[in-house]
C-alpha cells in the first residue's frame, strides 16, 4: 500500500517516467560525444608526438578549403569532414549518425591548443555537450527516477537521469571541473 501511494505521488509530481526518444536521443548522442573528447584529450595529454601529428592533419583537411563555402558541405566538404571525424570526432557536429558540419570553436581550439593544452584542445567540445545534457536535465517533466532508455547499441539500458548524470561527471571531473560542477548542479536540481 505504501509503496503504491508513493508511486502515485510520484507520478503526481509530473515528472515522466522515461524521457522522449528524442532527450535519450541527445543524452545517449552526449555521452558518446564527450567520451570522443575525453579520449582525444588523453592521447594530446600522454603524446606529444600525436599531439602534433593530429594538428598537422586536421590543419591539412582544413586548408584543402572544403570549408570556405560557409553553407552546407557540398560532397567535398562532406569528405573532409568524413576525414576529421575519424581523426578527431570532437571537431565534427551530427544529427543522428549524419556528420553535418565543421564546429568551428572547437576547431579553433583545437589548432590553437592541441600540443600545448590538452584540456583547453577539448574544451569547447567537451561544453557543447554539456550543454545539451544540462538542457535536457532541466526540462519541466524530467526527475531524478526519470530513465534514460538505451538509444543505439552499446548505449546504457534504463539508468535513470541521476545516474547518468552522476557517471558523466565522474569522468569529466578529472579532465574540465567546471563542466563537473555543471553536470553535478544539474543533478542536484532535479
Amino acid at each position: 500500500m505504501a509503496l503504491a501511494a508513493l508511486a502515485l505521488a510520484l507520478t503526481a509530481c509530473g515528472d515522466a517516467e522515461e524521457l522522449s526518444k528524442e532527450d535519450a536521443t541527445t543524452l545517449n548522442a552526449s555521452r558518446s560525444d564527450l567520451d570522443d573528447a575525453l579520449d582525444t584529450e588523453e592521447t594530446l595529454r600522454t603524446s606529444l608526438d600525436e599531439a602534433a601529428r593530429l594538428r598537422t592533419k586536421v590543419q591539412r583537411i582544413v586548408a584543402r578549403g572544403a570549408f570556405e563555402n560557409g553553407g552546407k558541405p557540398d560532397e567535398f566538404g562532406l569528405a573532409a569532414l568524413g576525414e576529421l571525424r575519424e581523426l578527431v570526432p570532437s571537431l565534427v557536429l551530427e544529427k543522428g549518425n549524419a556528420v553535418v558540419a565543421l564546429d568551428q570553436p572547437a576547431l579553433r581550439a583545437f589548432l590553437a591548443k592541441a600540443t600545448t593544452d590538452a584540456p583547453a584542445a577539448l574544451y569547447p567540445a567537451a561544453k557543447s555537450e554539456v550543454d545539451d545534457i544540462v538542457k535536457v536535465a532541466g526540462g519541466d517533466d524530467v526527475g531524478p527516477d526519470t530513465k534514460v532508455p538505451a538509444t543505439s547499441p552499446g548505449a546504457s539500458s534504463n539508468e535513470t537521469v541521476t545516474e547518468y548524470l552522476r557517471q558523466a561527471e565522474r569522468e569529466v571531473r578529472p579532465v574540465w571541473p567546471r563542466l563537473a560542477d555543471r553536470l553535478k548542479a544539474a543533478r542536484e536540481d532535479l
